[in-house]
């Protein structure tokens, strides 16, 4: 993974702890009513939820990256940009 795309990366991530802190904060009791599920089965899903938020933050980082690089040819990137995704993902998962 690139230095400047993984520092892309890291700076998304640390705003987008930011947010999910302040959206924990903000919710409280007053949104608790909505999830009509125990404790631990609500911790998941938000644990599931922050999990989900990340990988699309880590996707726009890199498909924005990647729309500034000229093609290498007329083939398809896709299989490339999942390619990345995957190694930003399991790199990130490491730390």
């Amino acid at each position: 993974m690139g230095g400047d795309l993984q520092k892309n990366v890291e700076k998304v991530l640390n705003r987008l702890d930011r947010i999910i802190l302040g959206i924990k904060a903000k919710g409280g009791y007053k949104y608790r009513e909505y999830f009509k599920l125990s404790d631990h089965e609500l911790d998941l899903f938000l644990a599931n939820c922050e999990k989900q938020i990340r990988i699309m933050a880590i996707s726009l980082v890199i498909a924005e990256a990647m729309l500034r690089e000229p093609p290498p040819s007329i083939h398809p990137r896709w299989e490339e940009y999942l390619k990345r995704r995957a190694a930003i993902v399991a790199e990130m998962a490491k730390k």
